[in-house]
């Protein structure tokens, strides 16, 4: 497996158990969704939660809580299915953000509304010209 589709549900994440990245990476592929969307989703609704923007009753009752393996793969069924604040993460961080309001966009790195990961392009020109440029947006190999 090539490492963009594992590292997003992993570190950002504060998940560090290879089994359960595994697991995280098997749901997503077996629904068809996008892991490196998936996983900076998640953390973008952890770093909303710990921030007091988005609460547990907006959850679900869900606590979002860096590291909290059982609520990640909670999230990509609820996801996956679009069941509850599933529904609204379904459409990734950059449109979940915008319909939060309270400031959430401030907390999403992104390219043309998709995510931007671990490769910072602003330290990286030719990175940075490659998401400006690319057919798909924020998307490490075009």
């Amino acid at each position: 497996m090539e490492g963009e589709f594992i590292w997003p549900l992993g570190p950002p994440l504060d998940i560090a158990d290879t089994a359960t990245i595994f697991k995280c990476a098997n749901l997503a592929n077996q629904y068809g969704m996008c892991t490196k969307e998936l996983g900076y989703t998640l953390s973008a609704a952890m770093e909303w939660y710990e921030k007091g923007i988005i609460s547990k009753e907006d959850t679900d009752g869900v606590a979002l809580e860096w590291g909290n393996t059982e609520a990640v793969i909670e999230m990509i069924h609820k996801i996956a299915k679009r069941e509850g604040i599933g529904d609204l993460l379904a459409d990734g961080a950059v449109h979940a953000a915008a319909k939060i309001g309270k400031g959430a966009i401030n907390y999403v790195s992104h390219c043309k509304g998709m995510v931007v990961g671990f490769d910072d392009s602003r330290i990286m020109k030719g990175l940075a010209l490659s998401h400006a440029t690319g057919i798909i947006p924020a998307h490490h190999e075009d």
